[in-house]
C-alpha cells in the first residue's frame, strides 16, 4: 500500500479524503513505539478466558531512563513471555491506551498511560533453552 492508499490527505482534496475515510468506519488512533529492556520476568495471567501480560520497559534517552507500561494479549503475550527474561531488549509497537483508578487512601484519581502491544521484535537473542523450539 502506497502513501496515498494509507493517508486520506494523499488523495488530493483534504476534506473529501477525510470524509471518505470516516464513512468507511476508520477511526483515528495514536500509535507508540518503544525500545527498552524488561524490568522483570514477564508472567502471563488468565483474565476472563484471555491471556494477558502487563510489564514495563526501561527506555533510556540520553542519561534519563523512562519506564513505559505495556500490555500484551493472547498469542503475543504468550510468545513474549516464553522467549524473554528480565533485561531482554525488545522493540514494541502498539496503540496508546489509558486507564484510571482512585487511590483508596487519598481518594485522588490517577491515570496510567500504556502501550497495548500488537507488534514486537526481540532485539537480544532469545532464551538459549528455547531457541531450538523456534
Amino acid at each position: 500500500a502506497g502513501f496515498s492508499e494509507c493517508c486520506p490527505l494523499g488523495r488530493g482534496s483534504t476534506s473529501s479524503g477525510l470524509k471518505k475515510e470516516k464513512k468507511r468506519g476508520r477511526k483515528e488512533m495514536i500509535r507508540l513505539i518503544a525500545v527498552g529492556r524488561l524490568t522483570e520476568k514477564m508472567e502471563v495471567q488468565d483474565v476472563n478466558g484471555k491471556k494477558v501480560c502487563n510489564f514495563k520497559l526501561a527506555c533510556r534517552d540520553n542519561k534519563e531512563t523512562e519506564y513505559v507500561r505495556c500490555t500484551a494479549w493472547n498469542e503475543v503475550a504468550e510468545t513474549m513471555a516464553k522467549y524473554t527474561d528480565r533485561g531482554s531488549m525488545l522493540y514494541v509497537e502498539g496503540r496508546y491506551k489509558t486507564s484510571s483508578y482512585v487511590d483508596g487512601n487519598t481518594m485522588q484519581r490517577h491515570e496510567r498511560i500504556f502501550i497495548n502491544i500488537d507488534k514486537f521484535e526481540f532485539i537480544t537473542p532469545q532464551k538459549k533453552a528455547e531457541q531450538t523450539l523456534v
